[in-house]
């Protein structure tokens, strides 16, 4: 069985399971609503999980590598920490899916600008989530203090499904230097809809 959209169900049950004085619901038809009801509504969803983990970051965003899977569901998640990626599968496409990031960062205690950039600063480093290898604008900026003095980043992103879709974080930041992430979940989790739609309004959740 395949996911339907809350509108698809509510036309299935209007259709299947009309006014009983005609004696025209049957045991199947309530068995079939209640199915696809279940399919439509159970929960899955992936992540990856950084303990601890040092990575260069210079102005070139890269994809931000992770330690742990902590979840997977394929077809429809499928993740791959060491590729840093969550894969949504498009066999389930009434559904959006929703993203939880959030972690913490610190930069080495002296970061020295390269030739040109002018005095040492403190840098701004900045997480955004892609699909499929293209930035989707959901993101946060964070200001990275020194040493052992860890920034706390953390969004929530929300994206159409229509096709399959590999999605990944990027970090970037003015200031080349080696960031230590710590406690860094990348979640992503169905989210029922009601219609079919996709594209989304120009919405951002921090």
């Amino acid at each position: 069985m395949a996911r339907k959209s809350l509108e698809q169900l509510e036309a299935q049950a209007n259709a299947a399971l009309p006014d009983n004085n005609s004696g025209l619901i049957s045991p199947a038809d309530v068995r079939t609503m209640i199915a696809d009801l279940l399919e439509t509504i159970a929960p899955a969803y992936g992540g990856a999980r950084i303990y601890s983990h040092l990575q260069i970051v210079t102005a070139t965003p890269s994809v931000l590598v992770f330690q742990n899977s902590i979840a997977s569901f394929p077809p429809e998640w499928v993740v791959d920490a060491n590729a840093g990626t969550l894969t949504r599968a498009l066999n389930a496409p009434a559904l959006n899916s929703r993203f939880t990031i959030n972690g913490e960062v610190a930069r080495p205690a002296h970061v020295h600008p390269l030739p040109g950039q002018g005095p040492k600063t403190t840098p701004e480093l900045t997480v955004e989530l892609y699909a499929n290898d293209e930035a989707t604008g959901w993101s946060s900026g964070v200001t990275a203090p020194g040493a052992g003095d860890l920034a706390t980043f953390q969004f929530t992103a929300i994206e159409p499904i229509v096709a399959d879709t590999i999605y990944t974080l990027k970090v970037s930041s003015p200031t080349e230097a080696n960031y230590e992430f710590k406690n860094v979940l990348f979640v992503g989790e169905n989210i029922p809809i009601r219609s079919f739609n996709t594209a989304l309004p120009d919405l951002k959740i921090r």
